[in-house]
């Protein structure tokens, strides 16, 4: 089923098993509208209990089958923690198929002395520039 969220207007879907506990939860405790939780602002949306109903005819029937189905899904899962428990899975040996680089021990090599820091290029470009402009004008100043 399809709903709109009355605060920030976005459409969201209500699955057949949330409907279906929807109504069961409104006919134990007697309510007349079930809050739909909106998956964008968490926020609680009203549907009407009547509309509910109109979406799913049969439903008390559709609900105690949704029990049943659920109680042979934990039987079956019961069952496979079961089995996994008794025959633990066999551990393998990996075994390389191909060599890789590298996998030989290599003999200790020294570590490599940093080098001294060069000076940086910044400074050199600032005075080449300084210098050639300051040619410049003074070939100006020596034509006037």
């Amino acid at each position: 089923m399809q709903i709109r969220c009355m605060y920030c207007h976005t459409m969201f879907t209500l699955t057949r098993e949330e409907m279906l506990v929807a109504l069961h939860t409104l006919r134990e405790e007697n309510l007349q509208h079930y809050d739909a939780p909106c998956p964008r602002c968490r926020r609680a949306t009203p549907v009407a209990r009547k509309r509910l109903e109109w979406a799913n005819p049969n439903w008390e029937q559709a609900y105690e089958e949704m029990l049943k189905e659920a109680e042979k899904a934990e039987q079956e899962q019961a069952a496979l923690a079961a089995e996994a428990t008794k025959t633990p899975p066999k551990e393998e040996k990996k075994t390389s198929s191909r060599k890789r680089h590298g996998s030989k021990k290599s003999t200790a090599q020294p570590a490599k002395t940093p080098s001294k820091k060069k000076p940086s290029a910044a400074k050199g470009k600032g005075a080449s520039k300084a210098k050639k402009s300051a040619g410049r004008s003074t070939a100006k100043k020596a034509k006037k």
